[in-house]
């Protein structure tokens, strides 16, 4: 039976001394106790999703924010990570000293301008091309209309050049 029903069943009006008052107050405690009971152990029941009624087909999210406190150790998470904007020192990066060091020291390096000293035989895949007939004493020999040839030094400089076979 529901409170309802436990506090419809009481008469409409007891005086103090009136035969049953002493009933009505144990019916109103008892219902009162049944109906606490019922509530707990409604509280407690669990409802699977298909015995819910009432609720929308699809649960579309809103636009919403959070601060950086509704978000547990979000904070401390952060605090751990790096500014966008530093430097390392090449010792902090793994490796990057030995890559470095396996680099050509630029004293090693031929270079597109600048004198400089070239020892050794260096094999060209196409042929050496000049802009102008000299530089620095040494004068480029064209013997065809693609561009072969060779070097020709001063007979005082000792040098001698080999390109395509010829010296």
């Amino acid at each position: 039976m529901a409170l309802v029903d436990d506090i419809n069943a009481l008469p409409d009006a007891v005086t103090e001394g009136q035969s049953g008052h002493r009933t009505y107050h144990g019916t109103i405690h008892q219902g009162l106790k049944n109906h606490e009971s019922r509530l707990t152990a409604e509280e407690a029941r669990s409802y699977s999703w298909s015995q819910i009624t009432g609720k929308p087909s699809t649960f579309a999210p809103s636009a919403h924010t959070h601060t950086i406190a509704d978000i547990t150790s979000l904070q401390t998470t952060l605090d751990g990570k790096a500014n966008t904007s530093h430097t390392h020192s090449i010792a902090n990066v793994t490796s990057l000293q030995a890559a470095l060091d396996a680099k050509a020291l630029d004293s090693a390096a031929v270079h597109k301008t600048g004198n400089e000293t070239v020892d050794g035989v260096k094999t060209f895949t196409t042929s050496p091309r000049l802009t102008t007939s000299s530089t620095s004493g040494y004068v480029w020999s064209a013997t065809g209309t693609d561009g072969s040839g060779s070097w020709v030094s001063p007979s005082t400089a000792g040098v001698a050049c080999q390109v395509d076979g010829t010296t």
